[in-house]
């Protein structure tokens, strides 16, 4: 449904379902999905921080953390219109967003 970004947390490849607003976890043994966590509106990018997921919602204009080993996500954080990236480069989460034409960063350690 919209298959996307993909991201590997040490465990699990993770997708993102930009149809449904989903993210999926696949066990890489099996192949098979073992966790669907639901997110904000069409999940277009995932970055991994070692701890978290990063998922950016295109629809939504914002970007959420989620517990890779519980589904839990945090409260979302508003960023750029239309965010399509996320990059985690050891400090900060970069964002890039496609109608707003910007790049920005949040510090998150």
């Amino acid at each position: 449904s919209g298959a996307g970004t993909v991201e590997f947390d040490g465990q699990h490849i993770w997708v993102t379902n930009f149809n449904d607003s989903t993210i999926q976890a696949i066990d890489t043994e099996t192949d098979k999905v073992v966790t669907t966590v639901r997110v904000g509106a069409f999940p277009a990018g995932l970055a991994f921080d070692d701890e978290k997921l990063w998922v950016v919602d295109f629809g939504d204009n914002t970007v959420e953390a989620v517990d890779p080993l519980t589904g839990q996500t945090a409260r979302p954080v508003r960023v750029g219109a239309s965010p399509t990236g996320v990059l985690f480069d050891g400090q900060r989460l970069w964002i890039s967003s496609r109608d707003s034409n910007t790049v920005q960063y949040i510090k998150i350690k």
